[in-house]
């Protein structure tokens, strides 16, 4: 597997282990109200679509670099 394509997963799995702990804060009987989960929840779920972008972008410099 080359460097890249790590990267590209790892940045994958990123993005769905944000989304994840989003939606366990939100719904997490644990949670009950808690102010603390309610600001973390969307923090990571804003975190997630940071990851996506910085995904396209880094495919976007790969492809112009050229590297396979």
């Amino acid at each position: 597997m080359s460097l890249k394509a790590f990267h590209i997963l790892f940045v994958s799995m990123a993005v769905l282990l944000c989304w994840g702990f989003a939606c366990w804060c939100f719904t997490s009987p644990a949670a009950g109200g808690n102010p603390t989960y309610l600001a973390v929840g969307p923090a990571a779920l804003l975190c997630g679509v940071g990851l996506i972008f910085y995904g396209f972008k880094f495919l976007q410099k790969m492809r112009r670099l050229k590297i396979r």
